[in-house]
């Protein structure tokens, strides 16, 4: 698939993804100040677009959910840094006020979520097995 060729290929946004799990003085942290046109801006966009992508195709059944789970794993840990929050908020206000929809980068989301259903329903079916295993001894 063209998509997973791309999205290991860029060692710098392999790089910046490690960077977001940092802790302490090497991890991501968003400065509008200093994020507009940086290295770290198009890093970041194109993790988040590749996932769009990625969540875009799951939308269309044209991928399952099974397939995508290791992209959806990792959008997950982008999506809920503390510090890309902060650019999502930015983003989503940006978008709000030119009129384009909201909330920004809506297929990533959908990705981030459809993984979480998917890793709930098989906890819930995990757990009615083992209670049914309990009840049927």
């Amino acid at each position: 698939m063209e998509l997973t060729e791309r999205y290991f290929a860029d060692n710098d946004v392999r790089r910046f993804y490690y960077k977001l799990e940092e802790e302490g003085d090497r991890r991501f942290i968003y400065d509008p100040k200093k994020f507009a046109g940086s290295p770290e801006e198009r890093w970041l966009d194109q993790l988040l677009y590749t996932f769009d992508v990625i969540g875009w195709v799951v939308r269309t059944k044209s991928l399952t959910p099974a397939e995508a789970e290791m992209f959806a794993f990792q959008a997950k840990q982008v999506l809920e840094n503390e510090e890309v929050k902060k650019y999502l908020a930015w983003l989503n206000e940006a978008y709000a006020s030119k009129g384009r929809p909201v909330p920004a980068h809506k297929d990533a989301r959908y990705l981030v979520e459809s993984f979480q259903k998917r890793r709930s329903k098989k906890t819930n079916q995990t757990d009615s097995t083992k209670s049914g295993g309990e009840l049927g001894s």
